[in-house]
């Protein structure tokens, strides 16, 4: 029970103890202005994480993580209005256990380093979704830092 991860079997688990003691699955909030992109990210996390909502703006990811208080947050950098890495910010400031997943097409150093230095410790560059995004959120969940590969590559 810790970080809100579950060790079952030797394998860590995205299970969360609910009221009652009953297992549920951690509850995600996605925020990217593609809808296709949304789409093809909900069915990637969805057999893994309750997705409680989508959205397509930063101001529409701070409403919506007021209303459905989720444990995680993945969003994009670049959205119309104030974007991903302002409302994450906000968000983090009144909900600070709140985790937040930046899943963007920058890889730059200079926004990995922005993202991190705003407090974020998960940064997936879409790319690297299909593998690496459900461990991200895993971490994400367990308060550990995360940079997908080729992040971690440009960081060098």
């Amino acid at each position: 029970m810790f970080g809100g991860e579950h060790l079952l079997c030797g394998v860590t688990s995205s299970l969360t103890f609910a009221a009652g003691g009953l297992l549920s699955r951690a509850r995600l909030l996605l925020a990217d202005d593609n809808a296709q992109l949304s789409a093809q990210i909900r069915s990637l996390l969805e057999p893994d994480f309750e997705v409680v909502g989508v959205v397509s703006s930063g101001e529409e990811l701070e409403t919506a993580a007021e209303a459905l208080s989720p444990e995680v947050i993945v969003t994009d950098i670049a959205m119309p209005g104030e974007g991903g890495l302002v409302a994450a910010r906000h968000i983090q400031a009144h909900h600070p256990d709140t985790r937040v997943v930046v899943l963007t097409v920058n890889d730059t150093s200079p926004m990995i380093r922005l993202a991190r230095s705003l407090g974020v410790k998960v940064y997936v560059v879409k790319e690297d979704a299909a593998d690496e995004l459900v461990p991200a959120v895993r971490a994400a969940l367990e308060g550990r830092e995360y940079v997908s590969a080729t992040g971690r590559r440009n960081l060098r």
